[in-house]
């Protein structure tokens, strides 16, 4: 049998006995240098050449963005200001739920963070006003997703070091998918609040939108902070991340003064947790990656696409079906480190943009996010209302048909997402 063949059947077979991926990865990957009798300290050698790219702060960083954003006032400023400006339609919070998480994403760059840091207040304030447990808790997954799309976007700052891409291409590319998807829920939940008879929050006002915006002003200031600064090359987009927590920082100590040295420390250690886990996973996903490339996987698979079919949209719709299953299984980051490295010299060959596939991974992946069995925001909305996971999945299939519908849009008009980088770029 071939080797990359049975080093994918070797990671499997221990994900499919409830071993975690970074260790599946891990121990699959040792298998490989054992059974190609292949020196150990090259496995530790691999491992980190693969973390030593500066890029890979970006990632950290932004988490420690989200995280000083939950504490420090900034992300009740985002939800109050999206309640003043959309509250008094039909819907009135589910479209604040929609509007915020977009508004949210411009900062985080995480449906994680969107779903642990907006998803309690959303879901709270959609209960307390009449709305059902399991739309809202449905509403704020599918929200979520923005969270990767809209830039800055950490799954496509992973997919950028691994593919080589511009990540400032990739965050640009995401912007008109993100602000379509945000239109497109508003829209679904108005439908569903024509049906349900779902309240409005409150009546329109200029006087309380003013408010709410002078309030929020130097919250959503941060958005512009990110972009310009790395539009306009001042720094990069790992950079962002630190310039971005920083001004968090100095506006929620002395601003809004809802911050202490305390809960930067808290911010801090949580960051550097969750970062762990990330950079362990990265690092072994890296190791895997190179022993695939070792037997030429890469090349055996653009061949067999190939021979399938030369059609682009074709090949285009087999990977999102490919991506849909992987995220099932797998964790965001996994999946683009393990499966990217493949992809790549497949798509150069046959010429598909690869900043225009990093936003499609960016989108698969977060819908990923809500899939069962390793749904990272699935887990956590599930467990934070006290719901199971066949609830779950019953009351999000219209919000995951309209969000694969969504990309199969992309894949035909791909304009949708190559047009602002190619404007700002030309």
């Amino acid at each position: 049998m071939n080797d990359a063949v049975v080093l994918l059947l070797v990671m499997l077979g221990l994900i499919f006995i409830n071993v975690p991926v970074t260790y599946a990865l891990g121990l699959s990957s040792l298998y490989f240098f054992i059974s190609q009798d292949i020196n150990f300290m090259q496995f530790i050698l691999k491992l980190t050449a693969t973390l030593d790219n500066f890029a890979f702060l970006a990632a950290p960083l932004f988490i420690f963005c989200g995280n000083l954003m939950n504490k420090g006032g900034v992300t009740d400023r985002i939800f109050d200001f999206a309640c003043a400006l959309v509250g008094h339609i039909r819907g009135g919070l589910g479209h604040v739920n929609v509007l915020g998480s977009a508004l949210f994403a411009g900062m985080s760059g995480s449906a994680i963070a969107d779903a642990a840091g907006l998803g309690p207040i959303e879901i709270k304030a959609m209960t307390d006003h009449g709305y059902d447990k399991e739309f809202a808790v449905a509403l704020t997954g599918a929200s979520a997703v923005i969270g990767p799309i809209i830039p800055p976007s950490n799954i496509m700052i992973l997919y950028g070091v691994v593919a080589e891409v511009s990540i400032s291409r990739l965050f640009l590319g995401g912007a008109v998918p993100g602000i379509l998807i945000t239109v497109a829920q508003m829209i679904m939940v108005y439908i569903y609040a024509l049906k349900r008879n779902f309240p409005r929050n409150n009546a329109f006002s200029l006087k309380l939108i003013w408010h709410e915006l002078k309030r929020s002003f130097l919250s959503l200031v941060t958005v512009l902070v990110i972009l310009i600064g790395i539009l306009s090359g001042a720094f990069t987009a790992t950079e962002a991340g630190s310039v971005a927590s920083l001004y968090v920082i100095l506006i929620s100590l002395f601003v809004y003064k809802e911050m202490n040295l305390k809960d930067i420390w808290t911010s801090t250690k949580e960051a550097a947790s969750a970062s762990g886990v990330i950079l362990l996973l990265c690092g072994v996903a890296g190791v895997f990656g190179w022993c695939l490339s070792f037997v030429r996987a890469p090349q055996m698979a653009s061949n067999w696409i190939i021979s399938l079919t030369s059609d682009k949209t074709l090949i285009l719709i087999l990977f999102t079906i490919l991506y849909l299953i992987l995220g099932m299984l797998m964790e965001a980051s996994a999946v683009v480190l393990c499966s990217v490295p493949i992809v790549v010299p497949l798509f150069k060959v046959i010429g598909i943009d690869l900043v225009y596939f990093g936003v499609l991974v960016g989108i698969l992946m977060s819908i990923g996010t809500l899939t069962p069995p390793v749904g990272t925001v699935m887990f956590i909305l599930c467990k934070t209302n006290d719901i199971t996971i066949q609830r779950w999945t019953r009351f999000m299939v219209p919000w995951l048909i309209l969000l694969v519908g969504l990309v199969l849009l992309m894949i035909f008009i791909p304009q949708i997402i190559t047009w602002l980088p190619t404007v700002v770029y030309s």
